[in-house]
């Protein structure tokens, strides 16, 4: 069987309605969102009674024989008529598909509240209180026993919290810890939601849930969340809503004219979209995409608590910040595009280091590379340090396959902290190491055990009793995989367990 998300009228075309008409069927959901045109028509939903009607013959005569539609309550303007009317539409819908089928079909209504949310028209406009949320949905309720319909809807309470937290500040969180604490789990589920604590919880934080829900936002009123770029303006949110309010619908622009959101550029990003068939079924060429490509290689230093987070986290923090500056990523294609960035080999956990690399392939204009350095600076948190950004050719090999060695430094002046090691018998250890001509030691990755040769892969061993610090370099072979601290570990007869504690800090890479 298969089951459909909730489906605009008029998209279910014919040839997906006949692959879908040969297996079961489940239930079929629309969203007309409100019971009135003239509401359909304020909150941009564009869908006329007879579509609807008309959408609901179609899939009828497909085979379907469930319907649910979606519907809201407490759209800014709404009226008694606007309630009243969910089941009005909600009865023809059921007359139309006895007039398919033969039969009478199941008809389920779904209503929420509607929260209004950060960045659209309406993140002005109050949410309706508690109290008028119910009032609703009883009504509603009693309708919908009367005429044979089923009926959810989602509780009132949660809607509020979610009100209260879709148009947040940071004051809130307090009220979450103190929620946690006095045991609020799992209130994702209506089950399991303690409203007596939730609503303790805002009393004790001194926080009142109105302020965030029922109160209408003066125009000028800055938001919490006005610091981000999301691309469209403030300014054109205002005129959707003026818009909306002097009945004049805001036209589809992947399709007519442009409203002037500031999302597009009109020269990478264009407000008319078209795929490569339509193109070829009017008659034109489609042009290859081809941005100008510009690969930047970043040179950074990573210290501090920094140190202490994974690899992976450290590229996901260089991505955000990379956007945050406002660079144009390159993605790579395919079903997951992923911005083109690329790192040296990871460092290992607790390592620091004067010299690590990044190349990031951009789009668009050349960045001065003063510019370069700045815009990403400011958006990097303590511990990574932008030391120097050159534009390279795009042939270059990879990081990793230009890398030959890395020289690191282990200093022991301030002991570390639970590490047993005599200092006096260090000279000892690399006087061995020297001498021999091999030293196999026997490594585990992954599960996999693998005997390896320690001595083509260190160099410049060298320990100065005065400064108290150990030097190496490490050699980038193939078939080596084994991290500094695993090497200098067995080189000093330490005990299993203990390398990660070793405090070393890379200091150069070499290439």
């Amino acid at each position: 069987s298969i089951s459909l998300p909730s489906m605009r009228v008029g998209t279910l075309d014919g040839a997906l309605a006949g692959e879908i008409k040969k297996i079961r069927k489940t239930g079929f959901t629309m969203a007309p969102e409100a019971g009135t045109e003239r509401l359909r028509d304020y909150i941009n939903k564009g869908i006329e009674e007879e579509a609807l009607i008309k959408g609901v013959k179609d899939i009828c005569s497909l085979g379907w024989r469930a319907v649910k539609l979606y519907f809201m309550i407490g759209l800014p303007t709404e009226t008694k008529e606007d309630v009243d009317s969910t089941f009005e539409l909600s009865k023809k819908v059921r007359r139309a598909g006895k007039e398919t089928l033969g039969s009478w079909p199941k008809v389920n209504v779904s209503i929420s509240t509607f929260v209004p949310k950060p960045h659209t028209p309406f993140q002005w406009a109050p949410q309706i209180s508690v109290a008028e949320c119910r009032d609703k949905q009883n009504s509603l309720r009693g309708g919908a026993r009367k005429v044979k319909l089923g009926f959810k809807w989602h509780d009132a309470f949660m809607s509020q919290l979610e009100g209260v937290f879709a148009r947040g500040d940071r004051r809130l969180i307090r009220v979450i810890v103190r929620a946690y604490r006095l045991g609020c789990r799992f209130d994702g589920w209506t089950d399991e939601i303690k409203k007596d604590l939730w609503t303790q919880a805002f009393s004790e934080e001194g926080i009142d849930m109105d302020f965030y829900t029922t109160r209408e936002r003066p125009h000028d009123e800055v938001f919490p969340w006005d610091h981000i770029d999301f691309g469209i303006t403030k300014e054109f949110l205002l005129e959707d809503l003026q818009r909306a309010d002097s009945g004049e619908e805001t036209p589809d622009c992947s399709v007519g004219r442009c409203t002037d959101c500031g999302v597009c550029d009109h020269k990478t990003i264009k407000n008319i979209l078209k795929t490569d068939e339509l193109l070829k079924e009017i008659g034109v060429k489609p042009k290859a995409f081809s941005p100008d490509r510009l690969r930047v290689r970043f040179n950074y230093s990573r210290g501090g608590d920094l140190r202490l987070i994974g690899h992976l986290e450290v590229a996901r923090l260089f991505i955000r910040a990379l956007k945050r500056a406002r660079f144009s990523l390159n993605y790579s294609k395919g079903f997951h595009p992923h911005p083109k960035v690329s790192f040296l080999d990871p460092l290992p956990l607790g390592v620091e280091s004067e010299d690590e690399y990044m190349d990031v392939e951009l789009t668009g204009p050349t960045i001065p590379k003063d510019q370069l350095i700045k815009r990403l600076t400011d958006e990097l948190p303590s511990g990574l340090e932008i030391l120097g950004a050159d534009y390279i050719p795009l042939q270059l090999p990879s990081l990793s396959a230009m890398i030959k060695a890395q020289k690191f430094i282990i200093s022991f002046k301030n002991k570390p902290l639970g590490l047993s090691i005599d200092i006096n018998r260090i000279d000892g250890f690399l006087r061995d190491f020297e001498e021999k001509e091999e030293m196999k030691e026997l490594f585990s990755n992954r599960g996999i055990d693998k005997l390896i040769d320690l001595k083509p892969l260190l160099a410049d061993l060298s320990f100065s009793l005065d400064k108290l610090e150990l030097r190496f370099t490490l050699n980038k072979l193939s078939g080596g995989g084994v991290k500094p601290h695993q090497l200098i570990s067995h080189i000093l007869g330490l005990p299993p367990g203990s390398s990660t504690l070793i405090p070393i800090r890379k200091l150069k890479t070499v290439f």
